[in-house]
C-alpha cells in the first residue's frame, strides 16, 4: 500500500482514548496489515451500512479509519477523532 499524506498531518495523531498519541508509524503499520481480499472476513473491520460505496471502518484508539476498495487496492477516505 502506498500512502500519500497532505502537510497537514505531521507524526501523530491525538485520540480520544484518554488522549493516546497514535503515532503515524503505527497507523502505517495497522493499514500495511489489510489486505483487500480479506477485508470483509476481519473482525475488526465493518462495512458501513446504507451507503451506496463500500466504505469500511476501523476504531483503532479512539480514532475512526475510513478505507474503500477501489480495483485491488484500499483508499484511505478519512481518519476522525471518535
Amino acid at each position: 500500500m502506498s500512502i500519500l499524506l497532505t502537510k497537514h498531518f505531521q507524526d501523530r495523531f491525538e485520540s480520544r482514548d484518554v488522549g493516546k498519541q497514535v503515532s503515524l508509524s503505527e497507523l502505517v503499520a495497522l493499514l500495511e496489515s489489510i489486505s483487500v481480499q480479506g477485508i470483509e472476513s476481519n473482525p475488526n473491520i465493518h462495512r458501513v451500512p446504507d451507503t451506496s460505496e463500500e466504505i469500511y471502518v476501523i476504531r483503532h484508539h479512539g480514532l475512526r479509519i475510513f478505507l474503500t476498495k477501489k480495483d485491488n487496492d484500499l483508499v484511505l477516505l478519512s481518519i476522525t477523532n471518535g
